[in-house]
């Protein structure tokens, strides 16, 4: 007899709450089973859902050793790397922008919303090394 109808027979006895809290208990199991962390299973998360589940306090943009745009959770110097995006040509940076710019990136530039997210991106794509 499959788990199903073992199930649909507990829920017609008088054991309903009961059978209701191991359908609960079974879907829960076999969501996770679905997310798993082997490769075939791997749950890919979009930019915009990886944010919603970190939380903006810890979120900033930092540069990385090989000079990489990177979000970071904590701060860059912590290197617990979310993401990475392009390597900045520091030069092109250090002619065009103050100084105290490229300080910041190394330091780390925190993130409060997604605005600040897609501006910090949208600020130093021009900087993108060419391969």
């Amino acid at each position: 007899m499959s788990i199903w109808k073992k199930l649909k027979r507990l829920l017609r006895s008088r054991k309903g709450l009961i059978a209701l809290a191991v359908i609960l208990l079974c879907l829960t199991v076999y969501a996770v089973m679905l997310t798993g962390t082997d490769d075939e299973t791997q749950q890919v998360m979009s930019n915009n859902e990886t944010l919603e589940v970190i939380s903006y306090e810890q979120l900033f943009f930092g540069l990385s050793a090989e000079g990489v745009l990177t979000l970071y959770h904590g701060l860059p110097e912590e290197n617990q790397v979310i993401e990475t995006f392009f390597r900045i040509d520091t030069e092109l940076l250090k002619s065009e922008l103050p100084e105290s710019e490229l300080q910041k990136l190394k330091t780390g530039i925190r993130v409060y919303n997604a605005e600040d997210y897609e501006a910090v991106l949208a600020t130093f794509k021009p900087f993108a090394a060419e391969y």
